[in-house]
């Protein structure tokens, strides 16, 4: 796909990346990706083990982000590292590919996390977040421009698995498993172009600038209907009549 190719900018190797943060300051508390390299027609063909790191954070988690993912301060005290230290052992992760690499999240929130964790520590790696942000890939966005609901918005990452078809593993908002789900939806888009076109046709037809004939012609493949030329002149004259 061209406009996939576009976003990936000839990169061969892809992290998939998921962060979570504290309620108020949204400063990072867990940083979760898969590394992974593509075949040439951006196919998944090899992914490293998943990577997992708690982040100590200098505000609360606070209660909604802890029902969520289940983290608590506890948890952080005990198995989290500072932000400068969570830096290294990422990059480390990453190894040779750190500037080869695109890295792609689901939605743009997580760059927010990024820069908030980076205004609170000030002594922090910036070439590291610069890497990342030249970088970027929000997989959301650019899936939202072929799949939406019936309403015009995008889906969550969770409707968009269960949309192609892909089992949940693990849990939402846990970053390693989000990371990991991001990387089976990104694998199976590209497998299921049944399922894209499809989707595609219905995202079509709520745009409000599409000529009436042409809307008319998309809304009979929609409902899985063999469209011809004449097809397309009757809905024409039918239009000027």
């Amino acid at each position: 796909m061209k406009s996939l190719e576009k976003a990936l900018r000839g990169h061969k190797a892809i992290v998939f990346l998921d962060l979570e943060g504290t309620q108020i300051s949204h400063e990072m508390i867990e940083l979760g990706s898969v590394l992974a390299t593509l075949d040439n027609e951006n196919h998944i063909r090899q992914a490293k083990e998943p990577f997992r790191i708690y982040v100590k954070a200098k505000s609360p988690v606070g209660h909604i982000v802890q029902r969520l993912t289940g983290i608590q301060d506890r948890l952080l005290a005990e198995k989290g590292v500072p932000f400068f230290e969570a830096q290294r052992l990422f990059r480390q992760y990453v190894g040779r590919y750190w500037k080869k690499v695109i890295f792609c999240t689901f939605g743009s929130h997580d760059l927010r996390i990024i820069e908030q964790t980076l205004l609170r520590n000030p002594d922090c790696d910036k070439e590291w977040a610069s890497n990342i942000f030249h970088n970027h890939f929000d997989y959301a966005a650019w899936l939202s421009e072929y799949v939406e609901d019936e309403h015009g918005n995008s889906l969550s990452q969770e409707n968009y698995l269960k949309l192609f078809e892909v089992p949940l593993q693990g849990r939402a908002h846990d970053a390693q498993d989000d990371a990991y789900n991001l990387m089976l939806l990104y694998d199976n888009v590209l497998k299921r172009k049944d399922i894209l076109e499809k989707e595609y046709i219905k995202a079509l037809l709520h745009l409000h600038k599409i000529p009436e004939p042409v809307r008319q012609i998309l809304r009979m493949l929609n409902e899985g209907n063999t469209v011809t030329q004449i097809d397309l002149q009757n809905a024409i004259r039918k239009y000027f009549s």
